[in-house]
């Protein structure tokens, strides 16, 4: 006779029980063992060749009894062995974090939403977590089988440190999609497919997927799911057609209603309305033309109110005040002055006089390029002066790009970008070639940022010289071949030409004999120019001398502190190593406190980079990193340094906060972050950029706890320069940014446009303190909401605290100890089962260093999570030989399933019931139910013969006996059966009781927990079924301590 048995009930086949999943039919049982892996250990039978038929979950015996103290170690080895509760997130079982609460708001929005796919802008601050963020959307998303495959889409040189996140925090397994290991994938896919058919997680350099070559198969094989990181870099923008492919890219795509997006940036709108609007674009057309320019006012509401379906922005004072604590470290400025020498004025003066002259002297059909291009070389000069006397040497030789230009306009738009930079520019120093139409494109001569035409540069006087050593190559070779010679002559002339060829393949230039080299290319007054500049390096450059004096020594080093050094040109970065490794000051550091100092530059590989920070994670003494902007966003250093120093300022104001975010940062443990902003005193320039931006840019922040980009200051300053020009064009003499004539022009321009620039902050100010709390920060999300969840979830799947209590316990029954340190234990562990399970095979002795913190920087043998394997696997055991009765001699069974205690922590006699229940979940948008399981611990006081389901208290009740009671008087054998026996002999009733209990108020409570956190709409509305009848795998009765006096 067949049997169509329902998912969730419970069968006996192959000498074991099983659960029944759904798709089951009354030919084939899909099957699950009680205690067996989701996805992993699961089955089929074909019920016609296999015998499968109906069970029930043993209730536990008299012969299982033992101490009470049991019912903890069974309850975490019960729900550490599952992976899915039956909450509303089902993939906190499967995540090596544990996420704050407000970090659960993207996802809650992400599930409320109404579209058939979901789309999202997650905005908030830099070091807040919005990576963590974007992955739990992933992960749930993942998990509750809405999502198949997904890619992240992000700059090259991020494309590593995603794939390491998703693989350690996610247990996401991903390939990198980058251009040197793309071949290599195509290699590997199976016949017909590609790399997006073959491959369902991937982590892709947007950069190479979006040139021609490529996008066409990513819009056919494009995953259900795209996050994009840096997102702000793919809005539409006129400054170049690298921004443009990028967000076409991701437009086409989103064309597609079934495509989820999420979009990740921390500068989400640069001060251009119509950049934020096409971001907006990508998530909701329709939406995105609706927006006005002002979104203030009453007359808006509706609208904010809309775009807060597909937008959230918090600021670290928005999660103060959401949590009613502070997470990150208190962030202090400090601005060190220093007097620009005179010698360095006159410079820039002569450097700009010259650079006017010369416009004056250019006239005809090209006059308007090659005057501005004369102007923007002598302006960077200038910049370059600033930051150190290396710096601009080499920018006095440079070949500038700015000569490449075709017309005035892209003249325009290159040197700006050329001085004030772009929020992200790293991927043309790492992107591997990524796009070679956007480096080699006629169509486009793309702005290069100081450090990439530093390299070029430097790269050019390579090439220069291995032409000249192949030449020379080859004029020794053909006088060698050309020369007839005897057999003894021919061996002599050999040895002579090997001998040369050895010369010439050893000579490596050095850093003089480049200097030499570039030197030797420039004209004499040129030569005269770079000599000076010389001059004022070392002890003479008091930049430098500031750095070292007043806040290295002073402020820094003396109080144990970790610096990151930003500076914006590559030769700087290597002026200032050079200088610090030889400074006599310095040196005693190095020795006293085991200083040590590393540059980084956007010259060293990804590779190098990693290999440099994982050095500073070994090495025990202080740091000093000496860095570009290479390094100022996609890095976590917030457990290497704790101060940053800006050695140059960064011309797009966003870059500071990128900088500053390195470091201050979620999980900084240094309560403080100290920044300190080097300027040079009277410098005309940065006078004007300190001023309109920097101070401004504070008194923002301090008022709302707000970092407001401001990126057309630039603008502002570029205008200003070009309009004291333009103003003074008919006096015959050269107008000077910086001489007397024009000082008082200038003065009365800055007063005019810093007015006008305070009264556009001010409006600017007032907006965001109507809009960017109370709208985009989502306040009505309360994080007591939030929290009710996350801490049931915990107590659903365990937390990492009862992973620590659980693997310590088991030590201390299988005949071990441990010792406490500061983050790690050291254990003894003589049982081969579980010091196997371990991952401890190859270990000789019984000695391990473990730990429980992921943070943990000391060396251990294990690093033991919540979502490690081998937590599940010995969970499983110790969970499978506690409720085998057969199994008598395991040394993992350890767990008595039936137990009598005397405590103090009862008045009273209690009673726990530990109850594995199941359920049936299924959304809308599921075509497919899926079984789940949690286990609860039931209390109830009183005689189990009058046990109801009114009586059932669960929840902190119970856990609380579970996790505090501790045995206060002994228990005799026939005590412990005289309490026992009753209760086992109601089992009939006590599981009555609990299954209607489960039906009548468990079940809505689940419903209501789900309503609460997810809409309940047609799309993602939830459906909650109890199936078979509850488990109980334990049974334990808690007693009073009797005072006999």
């Amino acid at each position: 006779m067949d049997h169509h048995f329902s998912p969730g009930s419970l069968v006996r086949a192959r000498g074991r029980e099983w659960t029944v999943l759904p798709g089951s039919s009354s030919e084939l049982c899909l099957l699950r063992p009680l205690a067996g892996r989701e996805g992993n250990e699961e089955t089929g039978i074909l019920t016609k060749i296999e015998k499968v038929e109906p069970a029930e979950f043993p209730f536990p015996s008299l012969a299982e009894a033992g101490d009470a103290s049991s019912a903890r170690l069974l309850r975490d080895a019960a729900r550490l062995s599952i992976r899915t509760g039956v909450g509303p997130f089902r993939s906190f079982g499967r995540i090596s974090v544990e996420p704050r609460a407000y970090q659960l708001v993207p996802l809650i929005l992400a599930l409320r939403q109404e579209s058939e796919a979901i789309r999202l802008l997650i905005a908030d601050d830099v070091g807040v977590g919005k990576t963590i963020e974007a992955m739990l959307i992933v992960r749930e998303l993942i998990d509750r089988h809405e999502v198949k495959r997904f890619a992240v889409l992000c700059p090259a040189h991020l494309v590593s440190q995603w794939t390491k996140e998703l693989n350690d925090k996610f247990h996401i397994e991903a390939v990198e999609v980058t251009a040197k290991k793309a071949v290599t994938l195509e290699k590997n896919c199976s016949p017909g497919k590609g790399i997006f058919d073959e491959y369902p997680f991937t982590v892709v350099s947007i950069d190479f997927i979006k040139s021609e070559r490529n996008r066409n198969e990513f819009y056919a094989k494009c995953p259900d799911l795209l996050v994009v990181d840096e997102a702000h870099e793919c809005a539409d923008s006129a400054v170049g057609k690298t921004q443009q492919l990028r967000h076409k890219l991701l437009s086409d795509v989103a064309k597609n209603p079934k495509k989820n997006i999420l979009l990740l940036t921390a500068t989400p709108h640069s001060g251009k309305n119509q950049a934020f609007r096409s971001l907006i674009s990508i998530l909701n057309p329709k939406l995105a033309e609706k927006l006005p320019e002002n979104m203030s006012g009453s007359e808006n509401e509706k609208l904010r109110e809309e775009l807060a379906n597909y937008f959230v922005q918090r600021r670290r004072p928005d999660i103060k005040k959401f949590l009613g604590d502070n997470l990150f470290p208190e962030r202090i400025r400090n601005n060190v002055t220093y007097n620009l020498p005179k010698l360095n004025i006159d410079l820039c003066t002569s450097i700009l006089a010259e650079a006017t002259q010369l416009q004056e002297e250019n006239v005809g059909e090209n006059s308007n390029k090659w005057r501005q291009a004369q102007w923007w070389s002598a302006f960077t000069l200038v910049l370059a002066l600033t930051s150190s006397p290396k710096a601009a040497y080499l920018s006095l030789c440079r070949r500038s790009a700015l000569k490449n230009a075709k017309n005035a306009e892209e003249l325009k738009k290159q040197a700006h970008r050329d001085i004030f930079g772009s929020i992200s520019y790293e991927q043309n120093e790492n992107d591997d070639s990524e796009d070679e139409s956007y480096f080699l494109s006629d169509e486009e001569v793309p702005g290069i940022s100081f450090e990439n035409e530093e390299i070029d540069f430097i790269n050019n006087i390579q090439l220069d010289f291995e032409e000249n050593k192949t030449k020379k190559k080859a004029q020794i070779e053909l006088t060698a071949t050309k020369e007839p010679e005897a057999k003894k002559r021919g061996r002599k002339k050999k040895e002579t030409v090997e001998l040369e060829e050895k010369k010439i393949d050893s000579l490596e230039r050095t850093i003089e004999e480049e200097e030499e080299f570039v030197f030797s290319q420039l004209s004499p007054k040129q030569r005269e120019l770079a000599l000076t500049l010389k001059s004022l390096a070392g002890k003479k450059d008091p930049k430098l001398q500031n750095l070292i004096h007043e806040i290295l020594i002073k402020k820094c080093l003396g109080k144990k502190r970790n610096i990151v050094i930003f500076c914006r040109f590559i030769d700087t970065a290597k002026y200032i190593y050079d200088e610090l490794v030889i400074d006599e000051n310095i040196q005693p550091f190095t020795q006293k406190s085991k200083l040590e100092i590393r540059t980084l530059t956007g010259k060293n590989s990804p590779e190098e980079r990693q290999m440099v920070l994982k050095d500073f994670q070994e090495h025990i003494g202080q740091r000093i990193l000496i860095c570009t902007d290479c390094l100022s966003e996609g890095v976590n250093l917030q457990e290497l340094f704790d101060t940053v120093i800006h050695y140059d300022f960064a011309w797009n104001p966003n870059r500071h906060e990128q900088r500053e975010g390195r470091v201050d940062r979620l999980l900084q443990k240094s309560p403080e972050v100290h920044i300190f902003t080097l300027i040079g005193k009277d410098h005309p320039i940065e006078e004007i950029f300190l001023r309109i931006l920097h101070e401004k840019q504070r008194q923002i922040r301090n008022a709302l706890g707000v970092h407001l980009p401001i990126t057309d200051i630039g603008e502002e300053i570029l205008q200003l320069a070009l309009k004291v020009k333009e103003t003074k064009k008919e006096e015959p003499e050269p107008i000077l940014l910086f001489d007397d004539t024009s000082a008082s022009f200038v003065a009365n321009e800055k007063a005019f446009r810093l007015k006008k620039l305070e009264t556009k902050i001010d409006k600017v100010k007032e907006e965001y303190q109507k809009t960017s709390r109370t709208f985009y920060s989502h306040s009505k999300v309360t994080v007591d909401d939030v929290k009710k969840e996350l801490d049931a979830m915990k107590q659903s799947l365990g937390s990492q605290e009862d992973v620590e209590r659980f693997i310590l316990t088991l030590i201390e029954r299988t005949r071990g100890h441990y010792v406490k340190k500061d983050d790690y234990i050291e254990a003894q562990i003589p049982d081969l089962q579980l010091k196997n399970r371990l991952g401890s095979l190859n270990k000789k002795d019984y000695s391990f260093k473990l730990s429980f913190d992921p943070n943990c920087l000391a060396e251990i043998d294990k690093l033991v999570l919540r979502t490690s394997p081998e937590v599940e696997d010995i969970a499983r055991t110790v969970l499978e030989t506690s409720l085998d009765g057969l199994i008598k001699n395991h040394p993992l069974k350890v767990a008595a399933r039936a137990g009598v205690m005397r405590t103090k922590v009862v008045s009273k006699r209690t009673s726990v019931l530990l109850g594995r229940f199941r359920y049936l979940l299924r959304e809308e948008k599921e075509e497919e139910s899926s079984l789940v399981e949690e286990i609860l611990p039931i209390l109830f006081e009183g005689s189990p013969t009058d046990f109801t389901q009114d009586q059932i208290t669960m929840g902190e009740s119970a856990e609380l006996i579970l996790s505090k009671a501790q045995p206060d008087a002994n228990v005799t054998v026939a005590e412990r059966d005289r309490f026992l026996k009753p209760i086992l002999e109601a089992a009939s009733h006590l599981c009555n009781e609990l299954s209607l209990w489960q039906k009548e108020k468990r079940m809505i409570d689940i419903l209501e927990t789900h309503r609460r956190v997810r809409t309940q709409g047609t799309i993602r509305r939830v459906r909650v079924e109890c199936v078979g009848v509850p488990d109980v795998l334990g049974v334990y009765v808690f007693l009073p301590v009797v005072n006999w006096n």
